[in-house]
């Protein structure tokens, strides 16, 4: 047989070298992509951190001082109106005149003040008195409720503190508006008496603009005043986070930066309320920018695969190729065929195949030597094997022509003389073959039970069930004549050497196999010899010669099919023996046992 393997279509998938080869790269290149990751981070992080930390610094600064210039602006406009020449001449003729028309006129006054600007949505003048002058003509009673319920408002009408500004209210205390306000009040004394003077301020556009440059840059934004009061803060969960948090010391440091575990918090005080601003940022949106590069290091990390497994994978694949296939030619190698693979890369791999080749060749005739020995030899043994039973067999025999001779009964003896010299010329015909069809086999029996008949006259009965189909299967030589002459010798012989009873052969197919039974109704075996012989494989000592032919056939079976066959003994005592063989057909196994043939 020839191994020819020439074309790469023959080789599926990649060679196992190539994936070796790919897997190593892999790992070499992930490792030092790796640590060069590692580096770059070790690098750009704290580079990044710094950065970072100052940029965001700014836009809490930024967003400080948006807070810081609408309270400029309010305490710049409640200080004009406070200053105001004609207010003061309008407030001194009511002071004077308390009639409703001075009063008309101080809110007329008011009214053409608020007007000067759109973000102020009311203005309201108390004086000691009690005396509420409004911008609206006391219109907007929310507004004047809730200075009425606020209690710092109540301090500075008392005159327990000079001026204050409001938290953030939320929308919702003007009819006609929306907006969210602050409120500053300022008590000053003019003309003897103690006046309250009250700006509402809309704040949208500030809070806006913070809204925007927090939302960009933060995760969270609260301003607290000096008393710890929420002035503003989107996020009620962050502002009870800083009411819980010890922020002072924070406060105070000069950066005005504390980085905790769950991310960094920036402050920056308003110097002229007492307002702290503070932003959050988490970790994630602290290095949001560094996923981006992150990305792009990925990117390229998985870029350099592909590319490989585009144009290096083919290119490696192509110089292993003669490689694989060689290897594929040697997997499919049994000794004695030849390796017809020529590679022509006038490298190694040349030199290897053409090794290759030469050793196949050389094997090839060393074991077309050694299977011609063997065969020789084998044949040699199966031949003494069958050899071995031919004196046990002429001496039982001859003892029959004995016993006739004596009788002077010359027809019996020439008769027998026919049958035994057709059974020796078929026994010791093993030279060209050691093979017979069981047809054959079957005449031998016939030959022989002539023999017997003549001795043992109608003592014995012999029948048969053989399947017609098989009786063109060959069978090895001289199987069932030493099993039938066992039968008669030791299956149904008695104590006194009286021979009587009946013997069945049977051959049929079964699972694919020739299967053999010869039964007798004889004494049987004794069970504990039988099972001694089992147990030697009917290998009989030396000492015990009855059984040489069980001995013998299972020699002959077991040099022929190795383990393919079957050989069993079925006894009881008074009851007879059941020779069971099976073994596969010969057409089946002509390669397996080509030795013999």
């Amino acid at each position: 047989m020839k191994v020819f393997i020439k074309s790469k279509k023959s080789i599926t998938g990649k060679s196992s070298l190539a994936r070796k080869l790919s897997s190593k790269m892999t790992y070499y290149y992930t490792t030092i992509y790796l640590i060069m990751f590692l580096l770059l981070l070790s690098v750009l992080i704290p580079i990044l951190y710094r950065d970072t930390l100052t940029r965001k610094t700014e836009y809490n600064s930024l967003i400080s001082k948006q807070f810081e210039q609408f309270l400029y602006i309010i305490n710049s406009d409640l200080t004009s109106l406070s200053a105001s020449p004609q207010l003061a001449l309008l407030l001194q003729n009511y002071e004077t005149d308390s009639n409703s028309q001075n009063s008309a006129f101080i809110n007329l006054y008011l009214q053409s003040f608020s007007t000067s600007d759109a973000r102020i949505q009311y203005i309201v003048i108390q004086n000691d008195k009690n005396i509420v002058f409004t911008s609206f003509n006391n219109t907007n009673s929310n507004a004047l409720a809730f200075l009425k319920n606020d209690i710092n408002y109540k301090k500075v009408l008392s005159g327990d503190i000079s001026q204050y500004c409001s938290p953030v209210i939320s929308s919702g205390l003007w009819k006609s508006s929306r907006a969210s306000s602050v409120y500053s009040a300022l008590n000053l004394q003019m003309h003897s008496h103690s006046y309250t003077f009250t700006i509402f301020y809309n704040i949208d556009e500030y809070l806006n603009n913070c809204a925007i440059l927090s939302h960009n840059n933060f995760s969270s934004l609260a301003v607290l005043s000096k008393n710890n009061i929420p002035v503003y803060s989107p996020d009620k969960t962050f502002c009870s986070t800083l009411l819980k948090m010890n922020y002072e010391p924070y406060t105070a440091s000069t950066n005005n930066v504390l980085v905790r575990p769950s991310g960094i918090y920036f402050c920056q005080k308003i110097i002229s309320t007492g307002w702290n601003v503070f932003c959050f940022i988490s970790w994630i949106n602290f290095f949001s920018s560094l996923f981006f590069i992150i990305f792009i290091i990925i990117g390229v990390y998985l870029i350099s695969p592909v590319l490989y497994r585009l144009f290096l994978v083919p290119t490696t694949t192509r110089f292993l190729s003669p490689l694989t296939e060689l290897t594929n030619a040697i997997s499919h190698y049994s000794i004695g065929d030849e390796i017809s693979f020529p590679i022509h890369t006038d490298d190694e791999l040349e030199i290897l195949s053409t090794t290759l080749n030469t050793m196949s060749l050389k094997l090839r005739q060393q074991l077309s030597d050694i299977r011609h020995h063997e065969r020789e030899k084998s044949a040699t043994q199966y031949r003494l094997l069958a050899t071995q039973l031919d004196p046990h067999f002429i001496y039982n025999t001859l003892s029959v022509v004995n016993v006739l001779a004596r009788q002077n009964n010359t027809d019996a003896v020439v008769n027998i003389n026919m049958a035994l010299g057709k059974i020796l010329r078929e026994r010791l015909n093993v030279k060209s073959t050691i093979f017979e069809t069981i047809q054959s086999e079957l005449d031998t029996i016939h030959q022989y039970c002539i023999i017997m008949q003549y001795r043992y006259t109608n003592h014995v009965t012999i029948s048969s069930s053989i399947d017609p189909h098989l009786l063109s299967e060959k069978i090895p030589k001289n199987i069932l004549l030493p099993i039938v002459e066992n039968a008669f010798y030791h299956g149904l012989t008695d104590e006194e050497g009286n021979i009587m009873g009946s013997i069945e052969i049977s051959i049929y197919e079964m699972e694919h196999r020739i299967n053999i039974e010869i039964s007798d109704d004889g004494i049987g075996i004794n069970r504990e010899k039988l099972d001694e012989m089992k147990k030697r494989n009917y290998q009989i000592p030396n000492t015990d010669r009855s059984h040489i032919g069980l001995t013998n056939i299972y020699d002959r079976l077991q040099l022929v099919y190795q383990d393919k066959f079957e050989f069993d003994i079925e006894s009881q005592l008074e009851f007879g023996t059941t020779f069971s063989i099976s073994f596969p057909f010969y057409d089946s196994i002509q390669d397996d046992i080509k030795i013999f043939l």
